[in-house]
């Protein structure tokens, strides 16, 4: 069984959705036979901890594509508790012509953050570090092409961290083989431009206010900084909220607007730019993500001399005027970088799937987000932070949501896979007219009526393009519009420590 992934993101700025092509490239990826043979190497990392196979173990196949790995974490002598695994693979000597080496991973209890590795004969290569939300399956991918000797390969491995240092006892993932990535696409909601469009403070605690910052975006010039006042250390802070409003009752709590206690503004939205940004939510939740890019800058931190290991995590929930409240399992954690290093820039994600209800409101407790009432009139989202810095600004930018799109090859006329009929494929016919051969020509990969090439690149091909321009196998969302940052509005953040066994 194969789940939905995540590629890596490619941002966008713009009023619709953007497609991300998917790689028409060769992806390898290993066996449930190979990810079930792999030795315990943690010790050769300083990882401080080890895989479990002991007495009671959930350690094994599962389904016909993955394993389960049981992991025990103890604190890493670098800092770092990572439980490591890796498998010298006889038949795994040779990766030329492969594009990416991918692994699908989804934490059990509590997110995780995870990278893949591979040695050859002239180094050791790795994956960029993502952070998966407990209970979302998504894929880590290698780029191969960083590799200047893929058909010499020793051997490859998984580096999976505690986001606890070390604490956590008894934590399950499960590691899967995974097929062709999807195509992506990215919506993009807010990057601060144009000010805080509407995210602000009304539901923040007192220590904690926020401000546009110019000197920490991920997009555009601009990004929204969370400023922590000292002494909100190791507790959980609102941060900020985003609230569009086209009633005149806060069903949220029952007040008239605006109201001096909770600071929602009053109305600040028409219903129908409530409708249309509802309807963002809407196309495809069960492969849609909610994204930010959390931007930490160690010199905008206050850290206690005392604090060995500093951290900051983010948490989501949704709202809308039926008083429901629909939360992440688990917050995403982001590590802030060492005295001197370069700000961290992390995107972290919440499968929209994942989140549940807390009860109070329209839906039962536990009920799925199946998305928002737009008829409310009212729709909100929260950010939370927390943190054991003593006090500081973080850094949010480039809000957007991200919707993987399987089995959109075929299209007619989409002759590089890309997803949409469009320029590159009209270039592909201009500049190959007449040839009789194409062999040659890089990333043309499917032809007319989805069978192999006619021999003649002629109106045929012409047709194909021309005919279905524009067409995309992704989800239409064309008739859905970002409202403007001026029609936009509020809401906070919270935080919840995981679930978690102990032995």
């Amino acid at each position: 069984m194969i789940g939905k992934h995540s590629l890596q993101i490619v941002s966008c700025l713009a009023a619709s959705a953007a497609l991300v092509a998917p790689a028409s490239a060769l992806v390898y990826s290993p066996s449930q036979a190979q990810l079930f043979d792999i030795t315990d190497v943690t010790a050769d990392f300083s990882g401080g901890g080890a895989l479990y196979t002991g007495p009671g173990t959930a350690y094994g196949l599962d389904g016909d594509d993955g394993v389960i790995y049981d992991m025990d974490f103890a604190p890493g002598t670098d800092g770092f508790s990572r439980v490591v695994v890796q498998q010298d693979t006889p038949e795994l000597t040779d990766l030329s012509g492969f594009d990416t080496f991918d692994i699908g991973f989804m934490p059990d209890l509590i997110p995780m953050s995870v990278k893949t590795y591979i040695n050859t004969s002239s180094g050791f290569y790795e994956s960029p570090l993502i952070t998966i939300q407990t209970g979302s399956d998504d894929r880590i991918s290698l780029d191969l092409s960083t590799i200047p000797d893929p058909e010499s390969v020793v051997n490859w491995g998984i580096q999976m961290f505690d986001p606890d240092d070390g604490t956590s006892f008894a934590q399950t993932a499960r590691v899967f083989q995974v097929g062709e990535p999807p195509t992506i696409v990215e919506t993009p909601l807010m990057s601060f431009e144009t000010g805080f469009e509407n995210w602000g403070g009304s539901f923040q605690h007192d220590v904690t206010s926020h401000a546009v910052d110019t000197a920490h975006a991920s997009q555009g010039s601009q990004s929204l900084a969370i400023i922590r006042a000292p002494g909100s250390a190791d507790q959980f802070e609102w941060g900020t909220e985003f609230y569009l409003n086209a009633t005149d009752i806060d069903a949220l709590g029952g007040r008239v607007v605006p109201d001096p206690d909770s600071g929602r503004p009053a109305v600040n939205a028409t219903q129908q730019e409530v409708d249309d940004f509802a309807a963002l939510f809407d196309n495809d939740i069960e492969n849609t993500k909610f994204a930010f890019d959390v931007i930490v800058d160690e010199a905008t931190l206050n850290v206690d001399p005392g604090i060995e290991f500093p951290y900051t995590s983010y948490i989501l929930y949704l709202n809308d005027g039926d008083g429901q409240f629909w939360q992440a399992p688990s917050s995403v954690g982001v590590n802030p970088p060492a005295e001197g290093e370069d700000p961290v820039v992390q995107t972290v994600a919440f499968d929209l799937s994942t989140l549940e209800a807390l009860g109070g409101g329209a839906v039962e407790p536990n009920a799925p987000f199946e998305g928002f009432n737009a008829s409310s009139g009212i729709i909100s989202i929260g950010i939370g932070v927390n943190t054991n810095v003593d006090s500081g600004s973080v850094f949010i930018d480039n809000i957007r949501l991200i919707t993987e799109v399987f089995g959109a090859e075929g299209i007619e006329g989409d002759y590089d896979n890309g997803g949409q009929v469009e320029q590159t494929d009209l270039d592909f016919v201009l500049s190959n007219w007449g040839d009789t051969d194409i062999s040659d020509v890089t990333g043309w990969v499917n032809f007319p009526g989805g069978g192999a090439f006619d021999g003649l690149v002629d109106q045929n091909e012409l047709d194909g393009v021309l005919l279905n321009w524009g067409s995309t196998s992704a989800p239409d969302f064309s008739g859905s519009s970002v409202p403007e940052p001026a029609a936009l509005g509020l809401l906070g953040l919270a935080a919840v420590t995981a679930g978690r066994r102990r032995r």
